[in-house]
């Protein structure tokens, strides 16, 4: 666990065949849980102009809807970055699924709601934990929640249905350099233990 760190320093390679990357991304579908066993966790695989596609579309929409000055860096940050790498995992959550169940359980659905993020969170992170495993540095974007555009944007590039949700988008590739320096938390304010 302390070896996944976000890269942002990537080179355009991978220490695995594209159908290995492909059999990590679908075993972590296949075994990470889902409350209620919902399934409603997805992830796309992108590489090669496929993974280009798909940042140009969420470049287009941030220059769409934001101001000059912060499309313009983000224009850059997502060229000599975030494209920088080999591949892209993108997350979703298939909204549908999420609506049934809190249809059929209504007691419960503001509770799909978080269910649904939780289940989001241990798969980002088992696939990059997967990854990281395997040689690879990653780091993990969320452009698409609270923007319309970049869903909107990323549905039309890979073709996906509208009920799609994008929760994250994780980069990875060969390391190009370590991680930055990070400040931990002392963790006795984040843990207790009890035995009686």
């Amino acid at each position: 666990m302390s070896a996944r760190r976000s890269i942002y320093a990537l080179e355009p390679k991978s220490t695995l065949t594209d159908q290995q990357l492909r059999d990590v991304v679908t075993e972590a579908v296949k075994f990470t849980p889902t409350s209620f066993n919902m399934q409603q966790t997805r992830a796309v695989l992108v590489i090669g102009e496929a993974k280009n596609r798909v940042w140009d579309a969420v470049k287009e929409a941030k220059m769409r809807y934001e101001s000059e000055d912060h499309a313009k860096a983000t224009s850059e940050k997502i060229d000599c970055v975030f494209k920088s790498g080999y591949g892209t995992v993108l997350f979703f959550s298939d909204l549908s699924i999420v609506s049934n169940w809190s249809d059929q359980m209504p007691a419960y659905a503001d509770a799909f709601k978080v269910f649904d993020a939780q289940a989001s969170g241990m798969l980002h992170y088992n696939v990059w934990t997967a990854l990281e495993l395997e040689g690879h540095g990653a780091n993990l974007q969320h452009f698409g929640e609270g923007s319309q555009g970049v869903q909107d944007g990323i549905r039309s590039a890979l073709g996906l249905p509208d009920s799609w949700h994008n929760t994250a988008l994780l980069n990875f590739g060969l390391p190009a350099g370590p991680p930055r320096d990070k400040e931990f938390s002392p963790t006795d304010e984040r843990v207790k233990f009890f035995d009686a």
